[in-house]
C-alpha cells in the first residue's frame, strides 16, 4: 500500500494577533517619568502613543487625534479624583465604546483583580514586563473608529 501525504496548507495570519505597529495606545499616569517611559517603549514598537496625566487630558488628546485608542493603559492611583478604573469606565461611557483597557498598578490588593475583571479590564502589575505588554497589544480589539 502506497500512502502519499499532501502538503499542509500554509496557515493564514491570525486576525487580531497582528503586529501592534500603528496601534494607537492611550497611557494615563500622573507621573511624567512613567508616561515618558511608556511612550518610549510602546512607540519603539511602532505604535502611536498619547500620554495623558488625567481624564481631562486624555479626552483632549483623543479629540485632537480624531480617533479612539486601540488600547487604554491606566495607572490605578492617579492624582486627586477618580482612580484608573473609574477613568476607563468614564472614557468608555463618553465614547460609547468598550475600548480595550488594562490597569497598571503596583497595588497588590487581592480584590483589585476581581474589580478590574468585572469591568472587562486587564490587570498588569508594576514593574510591567515588556513581553506582557506586547502580548496585550497583540490581543487587543482594534477600535478603528473615529472619536
Amino acid at each position: 500500500m502506497l500512502v502519499v501525504a499532501a502538503p499542509a496548507p500554509a496557515q493564514a495570519p491570525q486576525p487580531g494577533l497582528a503586529i501592534e505597529t500603528e496601534a494607537f495606545v492611550l497611557c494615563i499616569d500622573n507621573e511624567a517619568r512613567v508616561r515618558e517611559a511608556m511612550a518610549m517603549l510602546i512607540g519603539g514598537w511602532g505604535c502611536r502613543v498619547a500620554a495623558a496625566a488625567s481624564q481631562v487630558d486624555a479626552l483632549d488628546m483623543i479629540a485632537r487625534a480624531g480617533r479612539l485608542p486601540d488600547l487604554i493603559l491606566a495607572d490605578l492611583h492617579l492624582d486627586a479624583g477618580p482612580d484608573g478604573l473609574e477613568v476607563v469606565a468614564a472614557l468608555r461611557r463618553h465614547w460609547g465604546r468598550s475600548v480595550s483597557a488594562a490597569l497598571v498598578t503596583a497595588d497588590r490588593d487581592p480584590t483589585l483583580r476581581a474589580r478590574a475583571r468585572s469591568q472587562g479590564v486587564e490587570l498588569l502589575h508594576k514593574p510591567v514586563k515588556p513581553a506582557a505588554l506586547r502580548a496585550l497589544l497583540r490581543m487587543r480589539k482594534p477600535a478603528n473608529l473615529t472619536a
